[in-house]
């Protein structure tokens, strides 16, 4: 395995989501909204809670493990969800959900089968892909 850059994520929302929980002025103020979730929230809902966003199992109504998922969900409104940044800020259907809010640091990695050590295809195949997405 091998790390790569680390990035920053942000919640994110469409603007008729946010109109229907409103006013949202501080991170508590999201304890009221519908957030796209994890089959296991817990890192996540520990991250949010250092932002001030404590929320319970109640506030997560849909559940998957498909990231790409979520981010479709968010974008057809069904409530928040996290984003990177170099993706979210590029989506004109969606705003962060609270502009003041600090980003989670996220951090990619790429992981591989253990014969990375000792197949040169693999090896090549693995070096392409941390150099790229690095």
């Amino acid at each position: 395995f091998k790390k790569l850059k680390s990035g920053h994520a942000y919640l994110y929302a469409t603007p008729g989501y946010l109109k229907k929980i409103a006013p949202v002025q501080k991170a508590a103020d999201l304890k009221k909204a519908a957030f796209l979730g994890f089959t296991n929230n817990h890192e996540y809902m520990e991250g949010l809670k250092t932002l001030g966003i404590e929320l319970t199992s109640k506030n997560f109504p849909i559940l998957s493990d498909d990231h790409i998922f979520h981010w479709e969900m968010v974008k057809q409104g069904a409530g928040v969800g996290i984003m990177l940044e170099e993706i979210g800020a590029k989506e004109n259907s969606v705003r962060k959900a609270l502009e003041k809010l600090p980003p989670l640091k996220v951090e990619s990695w790429v992981v591989a089968h253990r014969e990375l050590k000792t197949n040169r295809r693999i090896r090549i195949v693995f070096d392409f892909l941390a150099e790229e997405l690095g």
